[in-house]
């Protein structure tokens, strides 16, 4: 019976390490899923700010073409 008990807390710490890397793979998965995620959306934030600018700078430029 001891041999049993033994061998079921020896399971249960493995059981309690696997959850825990798995977990800390989840959460680093999640992160970078999120993360580039976020810089996709900058990078088109940061195109559309310049293609404006550059809107802009071509109707100054040009003012009385209209």
């Amino acid at each position: 019976m001891k041999h049993m008990i033994k061998w079921l807390k020896i399971t249960a710490g493995i059981n309690l390490y696997l959850s825990v890397v798995m977990t800390l793979v989840f959460i680093t998965l999640l992160f970078a899923i999120v993360s580039d995620y976020n810089l996709t959306n900058a990078d088109e934030y940061v195109r559309f700010l310049i293609k404006e600018e550059l809107e802009e700078q071509s109707d100054r430029q040009r003012p009385y073409d209209q």
